[in-house]
Parts: structure tokens; C-alpha cells; sequence
């Protein structure tokens, strides 16, 4: 069963199933990108713009950054949460800085996805 709000994403899941991801992220407001940091990076379609959640691995060079591409699960079935989840085989992009246009908060592990608020994410495109 996917979690329906916040508050599920803690009651539904055992201790073992449900954890934040360890990794310190920084506050989405302060807008400083470091490892470990998820981000919303957009990707210029043919018609239309699409954006992907990566994870920041490292920083390369300067203004780019190496980041490990999520999934979106594309499940409807919690009205508050987007869930993500790496690829079977990960994928790895040198991004630069000028495509990453959001940096998200901490999201919630349960069950192999993450889960970020529908709100983080917006009306954004999500692949």
C-alpha cells in the first residue's frame, strides 16, 4: 500500500522500511548545491520541456555537477507524494548548473522509492 499523505509515509511503514534518506541536503530555500542534494533538472524536448529528480554524486567543474537520474513510479495512488526510484542500471549525467532549476528537500525513503511532497514538484513535467 502507497502512502496517501505525510502522514502516512510514517505510520504504514516498519522501521526497517521506513527511513530518511541519510544523507544531509540542505534547505531548499538557501539554493546551494552540494553532494547528496536532490534536484529537479529541466531537459528541452522537441515540443516541450521535460524535468527529471537526480540525486548530486559530485561536483566536476565548475558550475557542473554529476548527478545519479531517478524514475518516477507515475502512481496516483498518494494524492500528496510523488515517488521516485533509481533505474535498474543508474544513470549518471554531467549536468550544469544553469539546468538544474530546483533544489528539493530531504524526500522520504519507504520501500526502495523516494517521496517527495507534490508540492516540491509542482505542475512540473516529471520523467
Amino acid at each position: 500500500m502507497l502512502p496517501s499523505s505525510e502522514g502516512d509515509l510514517e505510520h504504514d511503514a516498519t522501521p526497517e522500511e521506513s527511513q530518511e534518506v541519510s544523507n544531509s541536503s540542505p534547505d531548499a530555500s538557501t539554493g546551494e548545491l552540494e553532494e547528496g542534494s536532490y534536484v529537479i533538472v529541466r531537459f528541452e524536448g522537441k515540443k516541450t520541456p521535460y524535468h527529471f529528480v537526480g540525486k548530486i554524486v559530485n561536483k566536476e567543474e565548475e558550475n557542473c555537477w554529476n548527478i545519479n537520474y531517478l524514475r518516477c513510479c507515475f502512481d496516483d495512488s498518494s494524492p500528496r507524494c510523488v515517488s521516485f526510484k533509481e533505474p535498474e542500471n543508474l544513470d549518471f549525467f554531467i549536468t550544469d548548473s544553469e539546468s538544474i532549476i530546483k533544489l528539493l528537500p530531504k524526500p522520504t525513503f519507504v520501500k526502495q522509492k523516494l517521496y517527495f511532497k507534490k508540492n516540491d514538484i509542482g505542475d512540473l513535467r516529471m520523467r
